[in-house]
């Protein structure tokens, strides 16, 4: 019983390394699919955005949803670390290009402001 008692001390010392070393593992692997998805996503932002802002320019005008909606999208993109090459094209998007259209009903707006109030 003596011998178990001694032994026990370097069995736990293992056992705990090799649970450390299966979680440090486990993390970085996690780590590793969660800055992939951060990517993916932060380039699917990136596509719609551009998307908007060459049709607007082609056109020669932007509607006011859709740069409502290029707005809110950078402002994601920003939450997730986007570049300033994006930035340059919403400042474009934003004093350069006419905007043409029915504007947003205020009905929205309102809505949108208790949504965030609320949220």
């Amino acid at each position: 019983m003596e011998y178990l008692f001694a032994a026990l001390p370097s069995v736990v010392a293992t056992v705990t390394l090799g649970l450390v070393a299966f979680i440090a593992k486990s993390l970085k692997t996690l780590m590793g699919e969660h800055k992939a998805l951060m990517e993916a996503e932060r380039n699917d932002i990136k596509a719609q955005i551009v998307a908007i802002y060459e049709r607007a320019k082609e056109r020669g005008y932007v509607t006011p949803m859709e740069l409502d909606t290029a707005n809110r999208l950078y402002d994601s993109y920003e939450d997730l670390n986007g570049n300033s090459y994006i930035g340059a094209i919403m400042h474009d998007l934003n004093t350069n290009v006419e905007i043409v259209g029915m504007p947003i009903p205020s009905i929205v707006k309102d809505m949108e402001a208790h949504e965030r109030l609320r949220g």
